[in-house]
């Protein structure tokens, strides 16, 4: 069965509907927001190759 196949849709709508989405302490997206709002504070002012750098750094982590 195809990912884009009309069944496979509707039941991941079904599933969706009935579990919904995970609590944020269990969500990657929530930990990712986190980990950025927490480092945010040592973002380099200022200088372009070290901000460029920082948010290299926060994407590969």
């Amino acid at each position: 069965m195809k990912p884009s196949h009309p069944t496979t849709l509707i039941l991941a709508l079904i599933i969706d509907l009935l579990c919904g989405d995970p609590p944020n302490n269990l969500h990657p997206v929530a930990w990712m927001g986190t980990f950025i709002a927490k480092f945010q504070r040592f973002r380099p002012h200022n200088n372009p190759i070290r901000e460029f750098s920082f948010g290299a750094l926060l994407t590969v982590t």
